[in-house]
């Protein structure tokens, strides 16, 4: 709704954009998008437009007149008034100037470049935070962040020295990464919720005048922000989970702690919830064989799961967060617990194929392909890493092998895992073979 996300500065930069001209409604809805663009906003839904012009009607210093059944003409008599209206501060009155040049236009930014420097530059790094979690967007191309600040031109380092200061302000948030290509420029804030809660809170303190720092009116949502702190504040619960975790049991590593989490994630997502001794009972056939307060422990240093209590046996997912959906959610936990996390296998293969046609038959995101020499004819060698217990990885590394000229290409690589591929093949071709009666009765029902 318009009257929850459409904030007095929200206004005050569209009142600045109409000026004093008289501009026909096209025009104004076309600047009201600027500004949601600026403020990192959604397009406003066209059934809040009355909201916004009821609000701007309230003073009659805002024209609104109809022409025809399709065209309206606006204007606003006096700017810096109605400004004052939704919460700028009244310039200061005027001094007799001595000389013919015009005096500098008073601009929020002005004031805060004149008064600090660092609170300019610590505002511009929340302002783009601010628009990323709005727009639900982690990366910024250079052209936005200059936009969304209202400058002129802008460099990466000057987004790269916003950064370092709000950074000195909140020590703990992550500072944005430049990524550079040919054609553009991009900053990607790989935190942006949580630093920018975090740069709220701080800036409410450092500039409690700018009451765009308030965190619900910078989310836009009081319920967002209640979860974010539940969020973090559970992520807190877990990192001194995972120290004492670390400290009771040393052995488990923490690519196998992360395939543990994943395991149960999984099971947990198809069937909602569990318990912990069924859970121990699923990871069995999986190497683990842990007790059930070392599970505990274990899956406690997970925040996608629900804290479990010690006299608990529960087990649960946590809930999905305001505007996430399953799938998100679940590629998240791909990212952060799947097999590109667990431990690697390294084969080393010679075959007559590219390092392309290679990949076609790896193409699971976990597996890395190096060409490390070529015999021309006679097939390239190739070193292969791929997650160790990945299933996927496992079906394609066969399905690769099955592409082999015999005696020609091969596995190089002597090792369980490789003797596991093989033995599998074998196996899976027999069941195949002996599943169908006519293969069988051809063979004389004896095909071992």
């Amino acid at each position: 709704m318009a009257k929850r996300t459409r904030t007095n500065e929200w206004y005050r930069v569209l009142i600045k954009k109409v000026g004093t001209d008289i501009i026909e409604g096209k025009k104004f809805w076309k600047l009201a998008e600027e500004t949601d663009a600026e403020l990192g906003l959604p397009a406003l839904p066209l059934g809040s437009h009355h909201c916004v012009l009821e609000k701007l009607k309230r003073s009659d210093l805002f024209d609104y007149v109809f022409v025809d059944k399709t065209h309206v003409l606006i204007s606003i008599k006096n700017v810096d008034k109605l400004l004052e209206q939704f919460g700028d501060k009244p310039k200061a009155s005027k001094c007799k100037a001595t000389t013919k040049k015009a005096a500098p236009k008073h601009t929020e930014e002005a004031d805060e470049s004149a008064k600090d420097p660092n609170r300019e530059a610590f505002i511009k790094y929340f302002r783009l935070l601010r628009c990323c979690v709005r727009s639900r967007k982690k990366t910024l191309d250079l052209k936005t962040c200059m936009e969304i600040n209202m400058l002129k031109r802008i460099a990466a380092r000057h987004v790269e020295y916003w950064a370092r200061i709000a950074k000195e302000a909140v020590p703990d948030i992550t500072l944005p990464k430049v990524k550079r290509s040919e054609s553009e420029i991009i900053i990607e804030f790989t935190n942006c919720e949580e630093d920018l809660l975090k740069i709220c809170d701080v800036g409410q303190k450092l500039y409690p005048d700018y009451h765009s720092t308030r965190a619900s009116e910078a989310f836009g949502s009081e319920v967002k922000v209640k979860q974010l702190r539940q969020q973090i504040a559970r992520k807190e619960e877990v990192r001194k989970a995972t120290l004492k975790v670390a400290a009771d049991n040393p052995s488990i590593i923490s690519e196998e702690r992360k395939r543990l989490i994943f395991l149960t994630l999984a099971k947990l997502f198809q069937d909602g919830y569990s318990t912990l001794s069924d859970i121990k009972e699923y990871l069995a056939p999986e190497g683990f064989n842990l007790s059930v307060s070392e599970l505990r422990g274990v899956l406690n240093t997970c925040p996608e799961i629900q804290a479990i209590k010690a006299e608990s046996e529960e087990v649960a997912c946590r809930s999905l967060m305001r505007g996430e959906t399953e799938k998100r959610f679940w590629d998240s936990i791909r990212d952060s617990y799947g097999p590109k996390n667990w431990e690697k296998e390294e084969i080393i293969v010679s075959i007559s194929m590219t390092k392309g046609e290679v990949s076609e038959y790896l193409t699971n995101k976990t597996t890395e392909i190096f060409q490390v020499a070529d015999h021309g004819e006679y097939g390239n060698i190739f070193r292969i890493f791929v997650a160790k217990n990945s299933r996927v990885d496992r079906k394609n590394m066969k399905a690769l092998i099955r592409r082999f000229r015999k005696h020609v290409d091969v596995v190089i690589t002597k090792s369980e895992y490789t003797e596991t591929l093989y033995r599998e093949i074998k196996e899976e071709d027999q069941a195949y073979f002996l599943s169908d009666p006519l293969y069988c009765a051809e063979t004389g029902f004896f095909q071992k």
